[in-house]
């Protein structure tokens, strides 16, 4: 089975270290860089706040895959 890569060129990234892994955090990367997806890999999810992960359902899941989760982020005003 080839390898699954997911990749967009040319577009900023930001990543979050995992002791900041809370709304606050989260909703300051979306807008310092106007992300519009955000990969999540499961791996993060027990020990991110549940700020974090509340904020995951307002989005839709574009992919899910063993290990990570895409998510398609929702317009935030």
């Amino acid at each position: 089975q080839e390898p699954k890569v997911f990749c967009y060129a040319w577009r900023r990234g930001r990543v979050l270290p995992r002791d900041q892994l809370d709304l606050a955090h989260l909703a300051a990367a979306e807008r310092a860089i106007d992300a519009r997806w955000l990969v999540v890999l499961d791996e993060v999810l027990p020990t991110a706040a549940q700020s974090f992960v509340a904020a995951l359902q307002d989005n839709e899941v574009a992919v899910r895959e063993p290990g990570f989760t895409i998510y398609r982020l929702a317009v935030r005003h």
